[in-house]
């Protein structure tokens, strides 16, 4: 077995490491890709320097995962929460109703200013809203947002 595993280790950490980028697809925070990409690293290690011990291998693995969190904790979550930041700076923007929404039901709503890329959103909301009254955005969902009358 010890014969198997120091020739065909690396095998098992490639297999490993795409097994948890496929789990990736389920999760979508790009935690299980980049573990798994490390681990294909280790592989690839391992198949180029077959002599390495288990325990240098996963000194390196530990090693390169702490530094691959730190990179997403410094780059892509960053980013993301920079993101949401501006995202959220636009509730309660005040903007006019141009066509009627029905309660539950689809209107339109024209901003002064770009609001996520459109001046012109559809929009809903749990009461009538009659065409030229003031609204105030309450969330987001897509390509509609929820509002309420000012």
């Amino acid at each position: 077995m010890n014969e198997f595993a120091s020739t065909y280790g690396w095998i098992i950490w490639i297999i490993i490491g795409f097994i948890l980028m496929f789990l990736e697809l389920l999760d979508g925070q790009f935690i299980l890709f980049g573990i798994g990409f490390v681990t294909i690293i280790i592989g690839v290690i391992d198949y180029y320097f077959p002599h390495m011990l288990l325990w240098q291998e996963l000194f390196l693995y530990g090693g390169l995962i702490l530094l691959f969190f730190l990179v997403w904790w410094k780059i892509i979550r960053v980013s993301r929460e920079e993101r949401l930041k501006k995202y959220d700076s636009y509730y309660d923007k005040i903007g006019l109703v141009i066509k009627d929404i029905e309660p539950y039901g689809q209107g339109k709503v024209e901003f002064n200013e770009r609001v996520l890329g459109s001046k012109i959103w559809n929009a809903i909301a749990d009461e009538e809203i009659k065409k030229g009254q003031k609204v105030k955005i309450l969330n987001v969902m897509g390509q509609v947002m929820k509002v309420e009358k000012v």
